[in-house]
């Protein structure tokens, strides 16, 4: 058996975190085969071991860290699954894209919804033999009241929590972040909501955007194999023009936790240059785009260009033909597109 891993972005900040307190952790991210540099790269796979580790230090110094570390998450920075979640149309269908994506985070950890009548409890448990990060639960359940609180556009109702562990912060904290006093020791860790905030339609909701998400979600799994650099500059590309923001070859180093000089060195590893790869990158989101019924001037502003005539022009040099007849070619090979 694999060794137990989660692909979460904690890491990240619960590394700022200690260096803030001036706390080691260079060796657990020796033990786990991380470097600094890594902390910032979707790709990231962090050992159970050494994620409880950074968890724990991090608790000795802020108890509460559990239910605050998401407040360091700058805007948009979350995780693959919470953005397929965040485009589902109500709270249950969010809840039930983590519980069938979030296995693909992680090898060990599972959500699933357990109905009952007119109320859902939201399950969190780990695989057998494998013992739940108290702190990590504790996370995750503060998170889903801070993102789908911003996606109602009012606090998520929650019922009840409750958590396998015992207690690791103050009482007033627990229900500052959760809304509750949990319930501790509990048989399993979970969040009770009432039935009709199933129900409730989110405002971040996007079917097409979802679809994109999901079927590339694989690509970027606990299980998925390691990437070429190339691919990971494709995947940020990809994740920038979907979302509107810039694909300066300065920002996308940055978002790499990379430098400009390096970025181009190892593409040029990989026998490619920023400039083809960003053509490319944009080339393979206008036939998604196209084939999604998308018109030439809508397609046209989603990639940037500053006129449909220009798109126009792409167009033919891509594929030969006019934007319109885009949908008549065959499909190309399969290549995945990134997460937002």
């Amino acid at each position: 058996m694999s060794q137990p891993s989660s692909n979460s972005i904690a890491p990240r900040f619960l590394v700022e975190l200690l260096d803030e307190r001036g706390i080691p952790c260079d060796d657990v991210l020796e033990a786990a085969g991380l470097a600094r540099s890594d902390l910032d790269s979707p790709d990231i796979r962090t050992p159970w071991r050494q994620l409880a580790e950074l968890w724990r230090r991090a608790a000795e110094s802020v108890p509460e860290v559990g239910l605050t570390l998401n407040s360091r998450f700058p805007a948009g920075v979350m995780h693959i699954v919470t953005h397929i979640a965040l485009r589902s149309d109500t709270v249950g269908e969010a809840f039930d894209a983590c519980g069938r994506c979030f296995s693909l985070m992680s090898t060990v950890e599972r959500f699933h919804l357990q109905p009952g009548g007119e109320s859902t409890s939201i399950a969190y448990h780990c695989d057998r033999g494998v013992a739940e990060i108290p702190w990590m639960v504790e996370h995750y359940f503060a998170l889903i009241r801070r993102i789908l609180g911003q996606a109602l556009g009012r606090p998520l109702p929650i019922a009840a929590v409750q958590f396998r562990a015992a207690a690791t912060a103050p009482a007033k904290a627990y229900v500052e972040h959760l809304g509750v006093a949990p319930e501790f020791r509990a048989r399993h860790s979970a969040i009770v909501l009432s039935t009709r905030t199933l129900r409730c339609p989110l405002t971040t909701r996007d079917a097409y955007l979802r679809e994109v998400l999901e079927r590339v979600l694989p690509q970027y799994s606990a299980f998925a194999p390691v990437q070429r650099f190339s691919e990971r500059v494709h995947a940020c590309l990809a994740s920038a023009l979907l979302q509107g923001r810039s694909t300066n070859m300065t920002d996308i180093a940055a978002t790499l936790a990379t430098s400009v000089p390096v970025l181009r060195s190892r593409l040029g590893a990989e026998g490619c240059t920023y400039r083809t790869l960003l053509d490319e990158t944009r080339r393979d989101l206008a036939r998604e785009h196209l084939l999604r019924g998308l018109s030439a001037s809508e397609v046209a502003y989603l990639l940037g260009f500053s006129e449909p005539a220009g798109f126009q022009h792409a167009c033919r040099r891509w594929f030969g033909v006019a934007a319109g007849a885009v949908h008549r070619l065959p499909p190309p090979a399969a290549r995945p597109m990134a997460p937002a």
